[in-house]
């Protein structure tokens, strides 16, 4: 599971929280630096943000250089980021059904 959200699950966070969700989830210590002192300079040093009111809780969406998917987010928990064989990953699990761009794909089939 992307480990980003769980920060967010009270109904105020501070800036430091913030910094701390923006490290897990992947930032460098400076971004986090740069995230706190814009926030301390915007709404001042003391202040206590609202998630709902930064993150749209009805939308999920993952983007690369490359890549953008959106997902539902009562099923964003299924998301899991890997290194595999020196190569980052996401993995979405697939059950029965499966389509890119509107057609049907067969992910059951046997390894040939």
């Amino acid at each position: 599971m992307l480990g980003c959200g769980r920060h967010f699950i009270r109904k105020s966070v501070n800036r430091w929280t913030w910094a701390r969700a923006i490290l897990d989830c992947g930032a460098s210590e400076e971004q986090a630096e740069a995230f706190q002192a814009a926030c301390g300079e915007r709404f001042g040093a003391g202040a206590v943000l609202n998630p709902a009111n930064l993150i749209d809780a009805n939308k999920v969406e993952l983007k690369t250089e490359k890549v953008s998917l959106s997902i539902d987010p009562e099923y964003s928990h299924l998301v899991e980021a890997k290194v595999i064989d020196g190569q980052k990953v996401l993995i979405v699990p697939v059950e029965d059904h499966l389509e890119f761009n509107g057609v049907a794909v067969n992910v059951n089939r046997d390894k040939e």
